[in-house]
């Protein structure tokens, strides 16, 4: 049986072109319960660690972050430091880690603009649990 099926995995949707992001309902082989998956069509190929969460500062202007409230400077900080944890976490095989950048260019990441891939896409996937209807693990 596949591991979606043996975790009971809810599809939440195509986050990146080809990649789907899906919850675990089930712990099965390292896919805990509520922990979330990407998958390429029936392979998840990397098990999220933490639940991503949006960029505190998005659409602010240099000038505007650098005006930050200490609380606020405090959530960007937070918010970076569990971007980084991403970024150390999603060590991938040559070739599923090609495929995962191939997809973030194809959805809009730019390198020379928006910082490392990894940041971006712990953002993108912040962004889409936020504003999907899909419930949050309990």
């Amino acid at each position: 049986m596949c591991l979606q099926c043996l975790a009971e995995a809810e599809n939440l949707g195509e986050i990146l072109p080809g990649i789907a992001l899906m919850r675990a309902h089930r712990d099965a082989e390292g896919w805990g319960t509520g922990r979330l998956g990407l998958v390429i069509e029936n392979d998840p190929f990397y098990v999220l660690l933490e639940e991503p969460y949006p960029d505190p500062t998005e659409g602010l202007s240099d000038e505007e972050i650098n005006g930050l409230s200490e609380e606020s400077w405090e959530q960007f900080c937070n918010w970076a430091e569990a971007a980084e944890s991403f970024r150390e976490a999603i060590l991938l095989q040559p070739y599923k880690g090609w495929i995962l950048v191939d997809a973030c260019i194809k959805a809009g990441w730019v390198s020379e603009t928006d910082g490392s891939v990894e940041s971006w896409l712990f953002h993108r996937i912040g962004v889409f649990l936020r504003d999907s209807t899909a419930p949050s693990p309990a």
